[in-house]
């Protein structure tokens, strides 16, 4: 039963992309720098949570009306719809995203910014976060520059906050860390790794087990901790600002037997 279930949610999970694919299109043609931008976006990933079962709960206020970099710990491609219906912000995602099928399409013609280690693609990703910034946009960056299981969170990646301690950036944005937990797979507290890794997707995993996997699911349920804002215009060494982001995500981690 649960592989005709599963089976159902991919042919949906198609359908939707293909609608979306154009309506993204227009998007991007008439309305990149209106507010109505992220209504489409906002759509799909909402109806990809639906659809797998993602299901959230938000802790804190989340910072509206201003330009904010929001930043935190990263468990899964999952991750991408989950905050994706929740922000109006424009993801900073790895080059290798841009490759996967339909979803990598959809991410680029969103308007997603993907960092390369090649030093012609980073500087190319460079200028257009410059371009973002100077725009009024809103990020979402993921400074541990990789997903993990989610017991702990990852040292940030400092190199990542320089671009924004520029006098053209910090007079006008803000950060909002916030910290992901991951509550309940298949509807069952979590109990151990293997649950964890129904959700989580990292190092050597292959992306279609895994989506499959969760497929055939019910789901998860994690919880969302907006923290507090942190002033960039305070703060002059990118270490100093990497340090106090990441001890505030960390602050908001959950062990086993808290929930």
């Amino acid at each position: 039963m649960r592989i005709i279930i599963a089976s159902i949610k991919l042919f949906l999970l198609a359908i939707i992309c293909l609608i979306t694919l154009p309506l993204l299109g227009l998007t991007r043609l008439f309305f990149m720098k209106t507010r109505f931008r992220y209504v489409v976006p906002k759509l799909f990933h909402g109806s990809i949570c639906l659809i797998f079962g993602i299901r959230k709960k938000i802790k804190g206020e989340i910072v509206k009306g201003k330009q904010v970099l929001f930043i935190g710990n990263h468990l899964s491609y999952l991750d991408i719809p989950l905050l994706g219906s929740v922000l109006s912000a424009t993801f900073i995602s790895k080059e290798e995203v841009q490759k996967w099928p339909m979803l990598g399409l959809l991410a680029t013609i969103a308007k997603t910014i993907f960092i390369s280690r090649a030093p012609a693609k980073a500087a190319k990703a460079l200028q257009q976060m410059k371009e973002s910034i100077h725009n009024g946009t809103s990020l979402i960056v993921f400074p541990e520059g990789t997903s993990s299981s989610g017991e702990a969170v990852l040292p940030f990646k400092s190199s990542l906050f320089d671009i924004f301690l520029k006098e053209d950036s910090k007079n006008n944005m803000i950060i909002q860390p916030f910290t992901t937990n991951l509550v309940k797979v298949d509807t069952r507290p979590i109990q151990s790794l293997k649950d964890r890794n129904q959700y989580a997707w990292y190092g050597e995993m292959d992306l279609t087990p895994h989506l499959w996997a969760i497929a055939k699911s019910k789901g998860a349920d994690l919880e969302i901790t907006f923290h507090s804002p942190i002033d960039i215009s305070s703060y002059d060494n990118r270490k100093i600002l990497s340090k106090s982001c990441y001890e505030r995500v960390v602050s908001g981690l959950m062990h086993q037997g808290e929930r």
